[in-house]
């Protein structure tokens, strides 16, 4: 009899220490992944912004800052109409090229955006764009697309990790 009582009792001090430790990692894990209300709306908010600035540095001319919104590391994948670029040089090299010709003017338009908050330092992001390059003398290259991309917030600053974009010609 003392030894039934003796497994009954380790069975139901393991079921409550595996339950205790089970409980305290999904809190764990909840705490990682759950956003209040209140997160969910910081993170949007901080992710808009920095699509907003990232658009206005194309504006700007300012290759260097656009290509700084693509993270650096190298588990950034992007790809644009079905092509990868190998890296983020890859990136920094093409958008260089765009401004290495005359151009007159730059102007990128995000609509509609959605952003999924997925945690405090990540999102994803699905939004509609129209890119128009003013090239001197007088031409005009305008592409309308979407993009879809993981943005990672890394030191403070929001970042493409993996992303895809797709367009179609408008005008050139």
């Amino acid at each position: 009899m003392r030894h039934v009582v003796s497994v009954i009792a380790t069975i139901v001090v393991s079921s409550v220490l595996l339950g205790s430790i089970s409980c305290q990692k999904a809190d764990q894990a909840s705490d990682a992944w759950h956003l209040t209300g209140k997160d969910s709306a910081s993170v949007i908010n901080e992710v808009s912004a920095a699509i907003d600035a990232w658009a206005d540095s194309y504006t700007k001319m300012d290759p260097e800052k656009v290509a700084q919104f693509w993270d650096s590391s190298p588990q950034m994948m992007y790809a644009e109409n079905g092509e990868k670029y190998a890296n983020w040089d890859s990136i920094r090299s093409a958008i260089k090229g765009i401004y290495a010709r005359p151009v007159d003017s730059v102007i990128v338009a995000f609509g509609g955006k959605t952003i999924v908050p997925l945690s405090h330092s990540s999102a994803h992001v699905f939004m509609p764009f129209d890119f128009k390059v003013g090239f001197k003398p007088s031409r005009l290259f305008q592409t309308k697309g979407f993009l879809t991309a993981l943005l990672v917030k890394e030191n403070g600053a929001w970042r493409i990790l993996v992303g895809h974009e797709s367009w179609k010609l408008v005008s050139k």
